[in-house]
This record gives C-alpha cells, sequence and structure tokens, in this order.
C-alpha cells in the first residue's frame, strides 16, 4: 500500500556550467545542487541536473538525486530521478525512485511523484512522493548439466 510523503526542500548550494553554445538564445548546462528535504522525508541531497535552455525561455531537465535520510522510522539513502520543465517563474517535475538504488532501511523503496515551485526565492519547492517497500527477488538462472 503506498504512503504519501509530502514536505518542501531548501536549496543549499546551486553551481550551473554551459557546456555547449547551440545559438545566441539556446544552450545547454549542467548544475550540482545540494538540498534539504523537509517534512515526511528528512534528509540531505546531492543532485546533478542535465539542462536545455531552449530560446522560448523554456528550460527542460533531466536529473538524478542522492537522498541520505529518513523516511519515516526508517532511515537510508535512494536516487531519484527528475525530469521536468522550468517556464515562467514555474518548474515541475516528475519523480521516481530508482530501482535497487535504497541502501540501509530504504533497501526496498519503490515511488514517484512530483516537485512543484513556483517563483521567487524566498519560496521552497513543495514535494510529493508516493510511495512503498517491495522485497525484490533475485531471479536465479537455472544451471543446465
Amino acid at each position: 500500500m503506498m504512503v504519501r510523503a509530502t514536505g518542501t526542500i531548501k536549496f543549499d548550494t546551486w553551481d550551473e556550467q554551459p557546456y555547449d553554445e547551440i545559438s545566441r538564445e539556446s544552450r545547454l548546462a549542467r548544475a550540482v545542487v545540494t538540498n534539504q528535504y523537509c517534512g515526511d522525508i528528512d534528509g540531505h541531497a546531492r543532485l546533478e541536473y542535465l539542462m536545455f535552455y531552449s530560446n522560448a525561455n523554456t528550460i527542460r531537465f533531466v536529473g538524478l538525486e542522492r537522498i541520505v535520510g529518513h523516511i519515516g522510522s526508517k532511515s537510508g539513502g535512494f536516487v531519484l530521478q527528475h525530469v521536468g520543465v522550468f517556464q515562467e517563474s514555474r518548474s515541475e517535475s516528475v519523480l521516481s525512485v530508482l530501482p535497487h538504488s535504497g541502501t540501509g532501511g530504504l533497501r526496498d523503496l519503490i515511488g514517484s511523484g512530483s516537485i512543484t515551485w513556483i517563483g521567487g526565492r524566498g519560496n521552497p519547492p513543495d514535494y510529493i512522493l508516493d510511495y512503498d517497500f517491495e522485497s525484490y527477488r533475485e531471479e536465479l538462472i537455472p544451471v543446465v548439466k
């Protein structure tokens, strides 16, 4: 049964560097970000984004983020995949817990969710993560004699 975790994210650091200029308005960039998750997820995270700045003032991004901390009474780490868009002071991304990325008490974590941020430095992004724990079974390959 899925449980919903909600809360906010506090950006600690943001280090962005362009790596390819496509045109005067379009470019590719990479950002390394550190975050603090507050709420039902309590932990710190490191996130790496790859971003496409289009000439329509829209930024599309993908990222991988490793979070270490607590969800409820369980502690450990896991990796979230981000896919999203930033446009007109609003950012929305879809989250997926990467299979087999959990460690410690979060070893069998599965789930998906979203992050929404509406403009302004003082407004922290809100997250939703619907999650559960699933035991993964290693498939045994039969030995042929």
